[in-house]
């Protein structure tokens, strides 16, 4: 069972729900650049990543939200963190039936380690069904804007 931390926390799942993405919202920051921390969890068929603070731009998420909202006609919606090697997602439709796939990559960065970094790659099917639910989440997310101030939630 997914337990949020926040009102802001979701979880995209697969359609068989052996895969996942959950996002935990971190911290906004509203000065200058509006933007978003988030803790992103990857689920793929037993294969788990997780990477701390990716942050995304309350404006591109908005972009992302409009993609989705007319995948439809767009045929895919593609989402990137502020450093898009660290998180990528492409909401695709799969065939004229309106069948979506979900791809993506979480790459975690070992500076201090002097390790090779670590990505996971993959996608899944995502239910259709789900489809506004998804948008209403992300919409959620974006929300955190209109409280106008920086916001630590990890506290």
């Amino acid at each position: 069972m997914f337990n949020r931390q926040t009102d802001y926390d979701f979880r995209i799942y697969s359609s068989d729900r052996a895969s996942y993405i959950t996002f935990y919202l971190e911290q906004y920051m509203h000065e200058r650049l509006p933007s978003v921390a988030c803790s992103i969890e990857v689920v793929n068929n037993k294969f788990i990543g997780c990477s701390l603070n990716i942050w995304f731009e309350l404006e591109q998420l908005q972009r992302f939200v409009h993609e989705l909202e007319h995948l439809d006609t767009l045929e895919h919606a593609d989402l990137n963190a502020m450093s898009p090697e660290e998180l990528k997602i492409s909401v695709k439709r799969t065939n004229k039936r309106g069948d979506v796939a979900i791809l993506h990559s979480l790459t975690k960065y070992q500076y201090s380690l002097g390790l090779p970094d670590t990505t996971l790659s993959g996608g899944f099917v995502f239910d259709k069904e789900y489809h506004m639910d998804l948008v209403e989440d992300f919409k959620r997310l974006i929300s955190v804007g209109r409280l106008g101030t920086n916001l630590d939630f990890t506290c």
